[in-house]
């Protein structure tokens, strides 16, 4: 199905004039920022819940128009149009089914894209949690800063060659009472593969890999059972580990990216007052 249905007409029903800052937001989609902002104050609009019987008939005419089936089905900020999700794609619908928007529905107040904002979310949604009690943590190299304190652990998967890896290192040494789990990933090609394995077979996998972290530099051996690597590979396709770092906490909840030691803190202090 085609991005959009009738759109001629559909600018006259939007008071959000979508249209003309579709192509706006569809640019800033890759980066997942916003559009500049213009206005401080956050307008939420008010969502009202779909009675079962009216859920029903929409999937059910979404189904027949689209040939997909809808997983949720919502009412929008948009009058006389509803929300459908089909995993973590958003359209939105009108009630008779007869008009379908598939792009990005903008604030006008905020500029931001109220679609990218509702992707997001679902795709955090859909991401699977991290299990503790499954890990394999003799995979993993192990750091331990201080004494082991319950809840103040970390499981990271990196890349020898990730530049925002070797930039989180230097914040990782600063907390204190902390336990670090490191599952070595290649995700940026043969070099970071051999480096891996190199720092696997050294006789001390942890300095090795703070060495490969502070010079770029692998320090190790060649020979040594790697099948943890390949289970490493294969955990972080099944926990949907896309780029690095990922970080992942005691609650099982994750971070991608870069983060400081003061970024981790909050998130443990926000776990802790859970």
């Amino acid at each position: 199905m085609k991005h959009v249905l009738k759109l001629s007409v559909l600018a006259a029903s939007f008071s959000f004039a979508v249209l003309s800052f579709q192509s706006m937001a569809l640019a800033q989609q890759g980066s997942g920022s916003s559009l500049p902002a213009k206005a401080t104050k956050k307008v939420t609009a008010v969502v009202l819940p779909l009675s079962e019987s009216a859920t029903a008939d929409y999937k059910k005419t979404f189904a027949a128009k689209t040939g997909m089936n809808a997983d949720e089905i919502s009412q929008s900020p948009i009058k006389d149009f509803v929300e459908v999700i089909v995993g973590t794609k958003v359209y939105y619908m009108n009630k008779p089914g007869n008009w379908l928007f598939d792009g990005h529905l903008v604030d006008m107040e905020t500029r931001t894209s109220v679609t990218q904002e509702r992707m997001h979310a679902l795709e955090i949604k859909a991401q699977p949690k991290m299990n503790w009690e499954t890990l394999i943590l003799a995979d993993a190299i192990k750091l331990t800063k201080g004494q082991a304190t319950p809840g103040r652990v970390l499981v990271t998967f990196e890349d020898p060659n990730c530049g925002f890896c070797k930039k989180l290192a230097p914040e990782l040494e600063k907390l204190e009472n902390m336990t670090i789990y490191t599952f070595q990933v290649s995700v940026l090609g043969p070099n970071s593969k051999t480096k891996n394995e190199s720092i696997w077979c050294s006789s001390d996998r942890t300095s090795a890999w703070k060495t490969v972290m502070k010079e770029g530099v692998a320090k190790g051996g060649t020979e040594c059972d790697k099948t943890s690597l390949d289970r490493n590979t294969e955990l972080a396709q099944k926990l949907h580990v896309n780029g690095t770092p990922t970080l992942f906490f005691a609650d099982g909840s994750r971070s991608v990216g870069y983060l400081d030691n003061i970024g981790i803190e909050e998130k443990l202090a926000k776990i802790r007052a859970k």
